[in-house]
């Protein structure tokens, strides 16, 4: 869905909010730890797993079900000796199991120092626990990014570069002097639709050649046309009030 929360400004450029509907806050599908694989043991299975033989005249049907059958009975080994993760987007690739037995240590010492603030004892453990728990969290995601960096490929060479940058770029671009959305807005139409300058005031009449000046009499035939009853023009001014000027100065 979109919406316009900004007023309108008569033109076409005008930032739209819009909101998708993501799958992020449902729970995603588990995955397989292969960290955590049996690999000796699912390597013996996979020797000892034995595959159909051919259809003597294989068709597209017949030759389907064969794949989709062998296919199974591999990918059920894998299943069966590999443990299922799910991964969320607030897991880490940095969290160990140490980071999680100092966090529940720390959890279990708060806990009573918040029930007995007087407590100096409880309050000490909290600290200590606390103080455990924080500075492994530097560690760990220091010997993460050493050892990402010690396996790095060609392949993974752009993500490296990527995650040495301290903040992203942003995913707009981002003009001078324009930090919201109506700044953005107002920069956008002075830039696309610039104002038109100013013209010089021209008081100087030249006369043309090839037309005689008007006379007096013309005038006052073009000022009895019009009503004085009628809208004035641009300048304000009446046709009442131009026929009176005429009156007193007719040239």
């Amino acid at each position: 869905m979109w919406s316009d929360p900004h007023p309108s400004t008569g033109s076409d450029l005008i930032p739209n909010l819009l909101r998708f509907e993501a799958s992020l806050f449902r729970a995603p599908l588990p995955t397989p730890n292969w960290a955590l694989t049996d690999w000796a043991t699912l390597e013996t299975a996979l020797k000892a797993t034995t595959v159909s033989p051919l259809p003597p005249l294989p068709t597209t049907h017949s030759l389907h079900i064969w794949l989709r059958t062998n296919l199974g009975r591999v990918t059920s080994q894998f299943a069966l000796y590999t443990s299922q993760q799910r991964v969320t987007y607030r897991s880490k690739p940095w969290w160990s199991e140490l980071l999680l037995m100092l966090r529940k240590a720390y959890n279990s010492a708060l806990r009573p120092s918040k029930r007995d603030r007087w407590n100096a004892a409880l309050l000490t453990s909290a600290r200590a626990a606390r103080f455990a728990y924080l500075k492994a969290i530097p560690k760990a995601k220091r010997d993460h990014w050493f050892s990402f960096l010690a396996s790095a490929t060609p392949q993974t060479l752009w993500t490296a570069k990527r995650l040495t940058v301290e903040h992203p770029p942003p995913p707009f671009a981002e003009l001078p002097g324009a930090s919201t959305p109506p700044e953005l807005n107002r920069a956008l139409l002075n830039h696309c639709f610039p104002s038109a300058p100013a013209l010089f005031p021209n008081t100087i009449l030249l006369p043309f050649r090839d037309c005689l000046p008007l006379s007096a009499e013309e005038v006052s035939r073009a000022l009895a046309r019009s009503a004085p009853s009628s809208v004035p023009g641009p300048d304000k001014i009446l046709n009442s009030v131009w026929k009176r000027v005429h009156c007193v100065a007719p040239h």
